[in-house]
Parts: C-alpha cells; structure tokens; sequence
C-alpha cells in the first residue's frame, strides 16, 4: 500500500469519542464542509444544508443531546468533562427528504470525516441524539430537520481495526487504556466476484 495513499486514509480514519480540548477554527470548518459541498448527490438537486456548531455555550448545550458508543455503558462510552468534542457538524436535510436525502447524507457525511481526518481532526458521526432539542438549539427553519450530527476533535484516544473471522462478534470495544478496537469482517467474507 502506497504511504499516502487513500485507501492509507480509509484505514486510519476510525470513529473517535474522545478528543483533547484544542479548539478547531472556523476557516478549517469551512474547508471541510467545501470538500463536502462538491460531493456528488442526487441530480446535483444539493438540497442539504449545515450548521457548524462551534461557540462553546452551544458545543456544550450539544454535548448534553448526544449520545455516544451504543455498545458501551454510558461511563465507558459518553466523553467525559476534558473530553468533549470541540466542534459539531450537522447536516440538515428536507424535511420530506426520503431515501435520496439518507443517501446524499451519508456521501457527505463520508466527505466530512474524511476531510478532517486528513486534517487532524477525528469525529463521530451519530443518529442517536434529541432531534427536537437540537432543531430547537440551532433555531432550525421547519423545511428542513437534522439528519446526522457529526462530533469532532483531535482525537484524545486511539481507534484500531481488528481483523475478524467470519460468524464472530462485530461489537467495537474498549482496551484496557480505554482505546477502541473494531473488528471488521475479511473482504473475501464480505464480496462474491463472479
């Protein structure tokens, strides 16, 4: 594998939940969401809009809608006082979107952690927060809901992937130094080539 390669960023561009509490810019949000806004989507319709959360009252407000790591007890999972994210991304999508939004989210959803990553910078894209709440927060126009909020931070924490065996348990969880393994299927498990 070449040493800057993409498929190099693919891999090491894992969910982070912990994150040291240095603050991210402006300019570098507004990079990132460029790299998302030239994204392909559905017949260049671009109905989805953003809101970069990045003034402490609100990360904080923000912080106490979320919800991180399904799969661990909230002590393990939640980022702790000293952890928070230091900048949140949600990206809006029509209100009736239907599938066509869902898609055109996750292709942006990808740009944006991808391009952060590249950046320094790790992230939590997450589904599982108060939607009302946070229409609420960020004064939502009713046309549009959030679809997905996107933590981020430099990561306070490592995040590596496990080769697993086919049949065997998929959950992430946590090392002894509270570091995140992910397992993930072989590709001769997961593709037919016919």
């Amino acid at each position: 594998m070449n040493e800057n390669s993409l498929q190099k960023l693919f891999v090491k561009c894992r969910t982070y939940r912990r994150y040291e509490q240095t603050e991210i810019t402006e300019e570098t949000v507004r990079s990132i969401i460029e790299d998302a806004r030239t994204a392909s989507c559905a017949s260049n319709l671009q109905r989805l809009r953003y809101v970069a959360v990045l003034a402490k009252d609100k990360r904080d407000a923000m912080a106490s809608l979320v919800r991180f790591a399904a799969y661990l007890p909230p002590e393990k999972g939640q980022p702790k006082q000293g952890e928070q994210a230091m900048a949140y991304i949600v990206i809006l999508e029509p209100e009736n979107g239907g599938r066509i939004s869902d898609i055109d989210m996750g292709i942006a959803a990808d740009r944006i952690v991808l391009s952060a990553y590249e950046k320094g910078i790790g992230s939590c894209m997450m589904l599982n927060y108060d939607a009302e709440k946070v229409r609420q927060l960020l004064n939502i126009e009713e046309s549009m809901k959030p679809g997905l909020v996107i933590a981020m931070g430099i990561p306070a924490h490592t995040s590596t992937i496990e080769e697993a065996e086919a049949g065997s348990d998929l959950r992430y969880y946590l090392d002894e130094h509270d570091d995140y393994h992910v397992p993930k299927l072989k590709t001769e498990d997961l593709v037919k080539f016919i």
